[in-house]
């Protein structure tokens, strides 16, 4: 049965109303930046932050409502393996970046409800150290190849949405200060913000793709909290691609919710009435799809969520949508996306 209806809590307390920060990072520039932010945060230090993150008997639900900021140090590895069920785009050497834990939105389909004890932002503030990784990775990857190497492609907003939270944590610039450092690098930042005045100011970077996810209006306002509409994320891509940087759009995860096929139908055709498909690098559209113990865990933050209880099967320690419905739901978008846009810009996921 289709999705239908999505939970709804009440705010309990102002976002980020406590800091905590470890006593490692409390003089770093980004943590100076962040605090100054909020001044009338309290700020409490801390000795690690898994102290406050990975404490018992935390409520992923209620915290998502009243979300704290942790302030930290990375701590290695910096760089994983990108996972199967995430596209490379072509781009053999696939990693990805993780300088947040956590998002400020809250959509029903996320697996950090279900990876995570804890809803609250960390901020790994001593960024340097994963560029450091990441040039070492490039170089280690240029040696290793005589002839010239396809670049390393880091993905950086997985487990968050850089481009929505950089008026308060600012590592978005950051990363695009390193990219224009290091041109054998490959950075993909996914959003679904209505990050506009960055694309502006800067000149831009032939090695970052800014990739929107997109939904329609009924399916965001249901099982994404917190997003801008369609319209916004669409105006904000556009305006990227106006001031020359490259853009990717994801429609991912397609729901199989009540009348998906006039709502997607509908999206593919305001993509198209809004954007000019022809300067969109590439699109990826692809179903529902949660590790196994993830979607384990997820449930239970959100028992009431019809996406998680939706009676998923198992594939290779991956749930999603039965054969038929994955079947059916793909070729309809491939269908549709293929009126409006050439063949080799589609990546199935």
């Amino acid at each position: 049965m289709p999705h239908s209806s999505s939970a709804k809590y009440d705010v309990i307390q102002p976002h980020f109303s406590h800091i905590y920060v470890e006593k490692d990072v409390a003089y770093h520039p980004v943590s100076k930046d962040i605090i100054n932010c909020f001044s009338e945060s309290r700020i409490i230090p801390i000795h690690h932050y898994k102290d406050v993150f990975s404490r018992a008997g935390q409520e992923f639900s209620a915290q998502k409502e009243s979300q704290k900021l942790i302030l930290a140090a990375g701590r290695p590895p910096f760089l994983y393996r990108g996972a199967d069920v995430c596209p490379s785009f072509g781009n053999p050497s696939f990693y990805y970046a993780s300088s947040v834990m956590n998002c400020i939105y809250n959509c029903q389909y996320c697996y950090l409800q279900g990876m995570y004890p804890s809803a609250n932002l960390v901020v790994f503030v001593d960024i340097e150290k994963i560029f450091l990784e990441v040039e070492l990775a490039a170089e280690k990857l240029s040696k290793g190849n005589s002839l010239a190497p396809a670049p390393l492609y880091i993905c950086n907003s997985y487990d968050t949405d850089l481009l929505a939270i950089r008026r308060i944590i600012p590592l978005a610039d950051r990363w695009l200060d390193f990219a224009d450092t290091r041109q054998d690098v490959l950075i993909e930042m996914r959003t679904k913000s209505t990050a506009t005045s960055l694309f502006s100011k800067r000149k831009p970077a032939k090695n970052v793709i800014i990739a929107w996810t997109l939904s329609p209006d009924p399916v965001a306002d249901t099982f994404e909290k917190g997003t801008p509409p369609l319209s916004v994320r669409l105006k904000a891509a556009a305006k990227a691609v106006d001031n020359g940087w490259r853009v990717r759009l994801c429609i991912d995860p397609v729901l199989f919710v009540n009348n998906w096929e006039e709502l997607y139908a509908g999206l593919v055709k305001d993509i198209s009435r809004e954007l000019n498909t022809d300067s969109i690098e590439s699109i990826s559209f692809g179903v529902f799809r949660m590790g196994k113990q993830f979607l384990k865990r997820a449930r239970k933050v959100n028992p009431a969520s019809p996406i998680l209880q939706y009676p998923y099967i198992l594939e290779g320690g991956v749930y999603t949508y039965p054969l038929e419905i994955r079947h059916k739901i793909l070729s309809f978008i491939k269908d549709r996306l293929g009126r409006v846009f050439p063949q080799d810009k589609l990546f199935q996921t």
